[in-house]
């Protein structure tokens, strides 16, 4: 059984005390068509409604009759009915899913986010290398004319970079609004 399957039974057993009031947990597992193999694994998610939403539903040990009766006792509490009407253990695991995938995609965006600042400074390491290569190896001949070609080129450069940067820099803030829009409806 999957963990949405699991919340979806958890859900089913609190509709069923709903309908019915206090009742054994034999009666409850049958009334649910026997929704394991085993009772035991339909004691266990019980009991892990119990532990870690108490406030919705409890337990407590009953007379036991025979050897096959478990003598547990289920019963819901004065906020069970609230609880469902609002989507119950199902909603909790939506609400699960949809934090999970926000942060996958923030995660994401956060590595592009490195990857794009990375760029502009490798190819401006490049071009100062090219640039330096091509007038050490010309510094004999050079010109005035192609000195101011080269700047000319460097200060293209430089505009083309700081455009690109200015670029990056909008779309990280998009992403960051996105992100703290996301974070207010999970809310």
């Amino acid at each position: 059984m999957n963990e949405l399957e699991s919340v979806q039974l958890k859900d089913r057993i609190l509709e069923y005390l709903l309908e019915n009031d206090n009742s054994k947990a034999e009666k409850v597992y049958k009334a649910l068509d026997n929704p394991f193999n085993n009772f035991e694994q339909f004691r266990i998610v019980a009991q892990d409604m119990f532990i870690h939403h108490h406030k919705y539903f409890k337990i407590r040990q009953g007379f036991q009759f025979d050897e096959n009766d478990s003598g547990k006792i289920y019963y819901i509490t004065n906020l069970t009915k609230s609880f469902i009407e609002v989507g119950g253990f199902t909603a909790i695991y939506d609400q699960k899913e949809r934090d999970l995938l926000i942060e996958q995609k923030v995660k994401k965006a956060s590595d592009k986010k490195t990857l794009y600042w990375w760029v502009p400074i490798t190819i401006s390491a490049l071009s100062l290398c090219f640039s330096a290569y091509a007038i050490s190896r010309n510094s004999i001949g050079v010109t005035q004319k192609e000195i101011k070609e080269v700047n000319n080129k460097i200060d293209s450069l430089k505009s083309n970079f700081k455009k690109e940067n200015d670029k990056l820099k909008s779309r990280i803030y998009e992403a960051e609004m996105l992100i703290a829009v996301y974070e207010n409806d999970s809310i």
